[in-house]
């Protein structure tokens, strides 16, 4: 399965989010890259709960910056 993603933040430690859409244009989700050191794994965040979590990390605070650049440029 090809999967498009879009860099959405890239925290100082390492870690990367990215905006990503499968095979299936409703298939939208965050993955969520760890630093190589951490030795974690990479994870798949489904977009509604990313959105829900009402948490002000930067990762979120930058997905919705995307969102409202798709709109104000509209």
């Amino acid at each position: 399965m090809t999967i498009a993603r879009k860099l959405i933040y890239a925290a100082s430690n390492g870690d990367n989010w990215f905006l990503c859409v499968g095979k299936n244009p409703t298939d939208v989700f965050v993955l969520h890259e760890p630093n190589g050191p951490s030795g974690g794994r990479p994870s798949r965040v489904e977009l509604s709960t990313f959105l829900s979590s009402g948490a002000d990390c930067p990762e979120r605070l930058a997905l919705l910056g995307v969102i409202g650049s798709l709109v104000a440029a509209s």
